[in-house]
């Protein structure tokens, strides 16, 4: 059932993401730029990325001995701190910018969230 937990958390990392990043458009900020890419192989990288951050939350509640969607939800809002304090060093150190990364910290905390909650749902 863990496994289930896992692939589905997956495929709502890669939806939240298509969603926050469709509704918060950045124009006025200056492109970043990236090699070419097809939009198959962002969806993959995505998915790839969100399978691990939920394997990742599935081997800390099964450490920890948590069940539960409210439980899985609620690691995922502690653990939200590493994405703030990555975010917050290249602001500061790097001179990122402040919006930009303000929507990828509420891109980490709505996933965080919904991965533990989905992971806990299947634990």
């Amino acid at each position: 059932m863990t496994a289930l937990g896992i692939a589905l958390a997956a495929v709502a990392g890669l939806v939240i993401g298509w969603v926050v990043y469709a509704l918060v458009p950045m124009p006025d900020l200056e492109p970043v730029p990236a090699p070419a890419r097809t939009g198959g192989l962002t969806a993959v990288v995505e998915l790839a990325r969100s399978a691990a951050v939920a394997a990742m939350l599935a081997g800390v509640m099964a450490f920890g001995d948590l069940a539960g969607a409210g439980d899985g939800a609620l690691l995922g809002l502690l653990l939200v701190v590493v994405p703030l304090v990555l975010l917050a060093g290249s602001v500061f150190h790097e001179g990122a910018s402040t919006r930009r990364a303000t929507v990828h910290a509420a891109d980490w905390l709505l996933k965080l969230v919904a991965l533990g909650a989905i992971v806990g749902a299947f634990r």
